[in-house]
């Protein structure tokens, strides 16, 4: 018998936070459209697609002049680091590790793109989902099991910056719609929950043991 078991989230952190709260904590503007990506030495590590997510970053920015860009991942220091994208600007920050302090940049940010280019479930997708972050992802792996495209977030094919950014333009100039994504993605994490999981392998085991 195969069973299959879903990794999980703690939904008691990632839940959907007050927006302006979270980018007063991060020091962020309130006026600004905030779209995210994170990785370990996000610059560098091929696999989480930085140079496909700066194609995007670029594309979108020649239409959309009031978005900042935000790195986790990409400071090679301990302090913010700034890069100009025609008139956007990105800002990189250090990795951050701490679920409590990350779900402020979650909070903080309308969009969360990582163009991955092999990924298993992708947990980052599942917290920004349950932070109330639209999750967008290329359409491999796991990832589709969590983000059905439009519906619950962005799926796009690797290298199709073209599709992404059409499909964030049209969230960014839809607002409706965009908070009726944002919604169902919060009612998707919940089937993550990590308690949940946990019962779930408790259970089975105990199933195994009793036969």
């Amino acid at each position: 018998e195969v069973k299959l078991i879903y990794n999980g989230i703690p939904l008691d952190i990632f839940t959907p936070s007050d927006k302006a709260k979270s980018r007063k904590i991060l020091n962020l503007p309130q006026d600004k459209v905030i779209i995210m990506t994170a990785a370990k030495s996000l610059k560098t590590n091929v696999w989480k697609g930085f140079d496909i997510f700066f194609r995007f970053a670029k594309k979108i920015s020649q239409k959309h002049k009031n978005i900042i860009f935000l790195g986790l991942g990409g400071s090679s220091s301990n302090k913010v680091e700034e890069e100009n994208i025609w008139e956007n600007k990105i800002l990189y920050f250090p990795f951050e590790q701490n679920q409590e302090k990350l779900k402020y940049f979650y909070s903080a940010s309308d969009f969360f793109v990582l163009p991955s280019r092999a990924e298993s479930l992708g947990l980052v997708f599942l917290e920004a989902q349950g932070s109330g972050t639209i999750p967008c992802g290329t359409n491999i792996g796991g990832i589709p099991e969590i983000i059905e495209d439009m519906k619950t977030g962005i799926l796009f094919d690797l290298n199709d910056v073209d599709d992404l950014v059409q499909k964030v333009e049209k969230l960014i100039e839809n607002r409706n719609l965009y908070e009726k994504i944002r919604e169902n993605a919060i009612s998707n994490s919940k089937k993550f929950d990590i308690k949940e999981k946990a019962k779930e392998y408790v259970d089975f085991i105990l199933s195994v043991i009793e036969r």
